[in-house]
């Protein structure tokens, strides 16, 4: 009997591994917690991200993917990627596709929503999906790129984290905006005679979302094995 709870107990676990798992749409690509900078990138106009430009090195290859891996996110559609840094400002970060000067320097780029953290860090996210747009609009395809750029435009730049989403977490801050005053509603007419009030139908218990579901699941299912365990 211990054997088929122990294997009940197994099942649910790896159930509740695998859940997580397929709710995962995140890709991360650089992780420091202490904060990373570099000595190719001082200046506001420099670069971080992937393969080599201008014959620099420190700051290329920073993210753990390469632009034959970040391609294929491009042309599938609807991924976003976003970074958190420090630096001397916000700025106003944008991602090119090449160090081509030609192409980066006129425009051929992608700008970050940013959003102040407010303990010294931002973090600046961009839809692939503009980028690939502002890139198509000058008459360019993804055979005309040549790496995953960042240019930061900030001083004193340090890099924390980095990471691709695709699905539901794929989504850019929006920008911040102050809600329009509403207009008074218009005065309806007094009813002549109230209706009769029905008696009010019992308030349906709303159902849970179904990826919330199919997480709690495996482990009641687990928590189950362990109590009958216990009791034999």
């Amino acid at each position: 009997m211990k054997k088929v709870f122990a294997f009940v107990l197994a099942l649910a676990v790896a159930l509740c591994v695998l859940t997580v798992t397929a709710f995962a749409d995140e890709t991360v690509v650089f992780d420091n917690p202490d904060g990373q900078s570099w000595s190719d990138l001082v200046n506001a106009w420099d670069f971080f991200g992937t393969d080599g430009y201008w014959g620099r090195s420190s700051a290329t290859g920073v993210l753990s993917l390469n632009w034959a891996d970040i391609r294929p996110m491009m042309e599938a559609g609807g991924a976003t990627f976003t970074y958190v840094y420090s630096a001397d400002g916000a700025g106003d970060p944008v991602l090119n596709l090449t160090f081509n000067a030609d192409s980066a320097g006129n425009g051929v780029n992608a700008p970050f929503t940013v959003t102040d953290l407010g303990d010294g860090k931002y973090e600046a996210t961009v839809a692939l999906d503009d980028m690939l747009a502002a890139w198509t609009a000058a008459g360019l395809t993804l055979d005309d790129a040549e790496a995953f750029l960042v240019q930061v435009w900030t001083g004193n730049f340090k890099l924390y984290s980095a990471k691709f989403s695709t699905g539901a977490d794929a989504v850019v801050p929006a920008a911040d905006e102050t809600p329009a005053a509403e207009e008074p509603a218009a005065e309806e007419p007094a009813a002549e005679e109230p209706a009769a009030e029905e008696p009010a139908a019992p308030a349906e218990t709303p159902a849970p979302a179904t990826g919330l579901a199919l997480a709690v699941v495996p482990a009641v299912i687990a928590l189950a094995a362990v109590a009958v365990s216990k009791k034999h």
